[in-house]
């Protein structure tokens, strides 16, 4: 940022100052809303029931594509994905994770895709754990042959 953008004592008139301010509230209420999605998570499946679908989508050799890492996806939980938002929110801006994704500039950009494409993943695991044939349907496009 050059020093036009930096917020001098009196910032009352300064725009560049406001279009950050409004950037970070922006940011700071969609994590707001998007952790509540995350807190509205169905209750976990039964332990057999995470299994079974953790073996069958390993044969599939199935592992959603996120922005960033995260290990074990098909076992996951409610509270192993409240903790995994957590833990990206909590990452700084200059973190190597946030910043080994090249396509995105801004590091509370990827934290924001990387939890709503991680929330959509764990929905149809979820229902993948219920039996739902069109999740399934989702699951076996992607991997057997027309």
């Amino acid at each position: 940022m050059d020093s036009a953008c930096h917020p001098p004592l009196s910032i009352s008139n300064n725009l560049c100052y406001d279009r950050i301010s409004a950037n970070v509230l922006e940011v700071l209420a969609e994590m707001k809303k998007l952790r509540k999605k995350y807190e509205a998570l169905p209750e976990d499946a039964p332990a057999r029931q995470i299994e079974l679908t953790a073996e069958s989508l390993e044969r599939r050799h199935h592992d959603p594509m996120l922005l960033l890492k995260v290990p074990n996806f098909n076992r996951m939980t409610k509270s192993d994905m409240l903790a995994e938002f957590d833990r990206v929110v909590a990452l700084p801006p200059d973190s190597r994770e946030l910043k080994s994704v090249v396509a995105i500039d801004d590091p509370s950009q990827v934290a924001k895709k990387h939890l709503s494409s991680l929330l959509n993943q764990y929905l149809l695991l979820c229902n993948l754990r219920k039996g739902l044939a069109s999740a399934w349907d989702v699951i076996n496009e992607l991997y057997e042959d027309d």
